[in-house]
């Protein structure tokens, strides 16, 4: 993982265990303190999934402190894509409060919309 101001860089190779959650949780919340916002890239290129115990310690641990503002996955396989559908299905047919995730091709695609979601949520200044 990488941070870019309010921006983390997960670059996934295989699968996300249940360590590496717990870790990526607690750095959105530290990230979420300095900066006020977390925005979260994932390079899925390599990626494999997302080990059950990992998702499902996200789903019972992810609270407003820990949950990103906007994210963005690219280069993820169509399997990995239809895993990402289903669990954002899931989550807004149980009404649970969480980030959806959007799929990219490539990189500059994925940051482009980070950019513009970050540009929507951020407070106007007064004219």
């Amino acid at each position: 993982m990488e941070v870019e101001g309010d921006l983390i860089l997960m670059r996934v190779r295989g699968m996300i265990t249940l360590d590496d959650m717990k870790g990526f949780l607690a750095l959105q919340a530290r990230v979420r303190r300095q900066y006020g916002s977390v925005f979260v890239l994932y390079d899925s290129r390599e990626s494999t999934g997302l080990h059950p115990a990992a998702r499902k310690y996200a789903t019972d641990h992810t609270t407003l402190d820990t949950r990103a503002d906007a994210a963005a996955s690219f280069g993820a396989s169509f399997a990995l894509r239809v895993l990402v559908n289903m669990l954002t299905r899931a989550q807004e047919a149980l009404r649970r409060e969480g980030t959806r995730t959007m799929l990219f091709d490539t990189e500059v695609q994925a940051r482009a919309y980070l950019a513009q979601e970050r540009q929507r949520l951020q407070p106007h200044a007064a004219a």
